[in-house]
């Protein structure tokens, strides 16, 4: 499955060399296709460069090696040598940039698609993250509100007013349990995100 680069991760660099990349192999294909006469499908390859515009993330990637396939064939329809009448050349070219801009679109509409679906994975991770937080506040605060009870009991006891044992030692288990479901959710929590970051490895 083809998995597009978020725009954010493909750097001024990458954009460069996949802009010579595609030029390259461009002129490359338009060279070789100036050596036969019109009518030999040759320039059926400059859909190769359209297709390789899928590894840029850049909706104007693919637009801008559609434009520059169809220039080059264009001008090779008219330096190249007949071979075939030209009602037929001309169809041959006329099918070829069809082509080109048919793969163009295909290519578009696969980018939307792969940017779509990276979008909607990172907004449901977002939700995972919140559900995570929000799970870990109820022990935290019934740990919390332990510790603030317990805290009123002992300050009781030190000022020398009558205070309840039993209540004392039931705000104390409280806690002990409120600390240890925070704590496992605390450990829960760090082994979904470790099962999540082993998932995100490629595999070799």
């Amino acid at each position: 499955m083809l998995r597009i680069v978020p725009v954010s991760l493909f750097s001024k660099k990458k954009r460069l060399a996949f802009a010579l990349l595609s030029g390259f192999l461009a002129v490359g294909i338009f060279l070789v296709d100036l050596q036969f006469p019109r009518g030999v499908a040759i320039g059926l390859l400059y859909i190769t460069v359209v297709l390789i515009s899928l590894k840029s993330p850049h909706f104007e990637d693919t637009v801008y090696s559609a434009l520059l396939c169809s220039f080059l064939s264009v001008i090779d329809y008219i330096y190249s040598e007949p071979a075939v009448p030209a009602s037929i050349s001309l169809t041959n070219r006329i099918l070829y940039l069809g082509t080109i801009w048919t793969t163009a679109v295909i290519c578009i509409l696969r980018k939307q698609s792969e940017l779509e679906r990276q979008k909607l994975q990172e907004q449901m991770m977002e939700e995972r993250e919140k559900e995570k937080r929000l799970s870990m506040m109820t022990p935290l605060t019934n740990f919390m509100s332990s510790l603030l009870r317990l805290g009123i009991e002992a300050k009781v006891a030190q000022e020398g007013q009558a205070s309840n044992v039993e209540k004392m030692l039931e705000n104390i288990n409280n806690a002990i349990q409120h600390a240890n479901q925070l704590s496992s959710q605390i450990n829960a929590t760090g082994n979904k995100t470790l099962e999540s970051d082993e998932q995100k490895v490629p595999q070799g």
